[in-house]
């Protein structure tokens, strides 16, 4: 009998809803060579260390919570600066320690307590399958971010992400208006508008108005 020749195996579909977004991707728990990033990835540990003195700095003095806190974060930022990956590794503790500091807080409730991270899950997802649609089929928004949105709502609540959000959109459009449309990951921002949501959130709106100026004027 004649044998029939292999096929090739085809590359997903394209057309089709990204799917799994906030689930936990098994390969980012070992490995974090996804994409390429912005700063050549052989800086990834100077990064984080740079990053987890500047951070650590800032939520010095606060609690222990904060402190681990901004050790995740200056990790996440020099992955997703170097690898453009948000490893579940990181996101998802640095969800569940935003839960455990909100809910020791005096006087939160069961319902304030989930709104906030399951209106980022919400976002997130939105997001993603609204910019995949716009864009015919190209995934803009990562699963990476998506749990970080999740992370987001855990510290920072419902208003709190809601106001970190457009300070992060808007950081993200300067940053990418700033470096003549390349390809600037989500993360970073997302990361800068957690903590001035939790060291400095009075500063949120000042700071949107001068970002929003600063697109205009680019």
């Amino acid at each position: 009998a004649t044998r029939r020749p292999a096929r090739k195996r085809s590359r997903a579909n394209t057309s089709r809803p990204p799917v799994g977004l906030c689930a936990v991707d098994l390969r980012t728990l070992f490995r974090h060579d996804i994409g390429p990033g912005v700063i050549h990835r052989r800086h990834t540990g100077m990064l984080t260390f740079i990053f987890a003195l500047g951070l650590g700095a800032l939520a010095w003095g606060h609690s222990g919570a904060l402190l681990a806190a901004a050790l995740l974060s200056a990790r996440l930022l020099a992955l997703d600066l170097t690898h453009q990956t948000l490893p579940s590794l990181y996101v998802w503790p640095l969800a569940v320690l935003g839960l455990v500091w909100v809910g020791l807080q005096p006087g939160t409730s069961w319902a304030t307590l989930l709104l906030g991270p399951a209106t980022g899950l919400g976002v997130g997802v939105g997001f993603s399958y609204l910019l995949w649609r716009l864009s015919r089929g190209k995934s803009l928004l990562g699963g990476g971010d998506v749990r970080l949105l999740v992370a987001l709502g855990a510290w920072l609540g419902l208003w709190g992400l809601v106001t970190a959000l457009w300070l992060a959109l808007a950081l993200l459009l300067l940053l990418q208006a700033t470096t003549r449309g390349r390809d600037v990951p989500f993360g970073p921002p997302l990361l800068a508008a957690l903590w001035v949501g939790l060291l400095y959130p009075s500063w949120s709106f000042s700071l949107l108005d001068t970002l929003l100026k600063l697109i205009n004027g680019a």
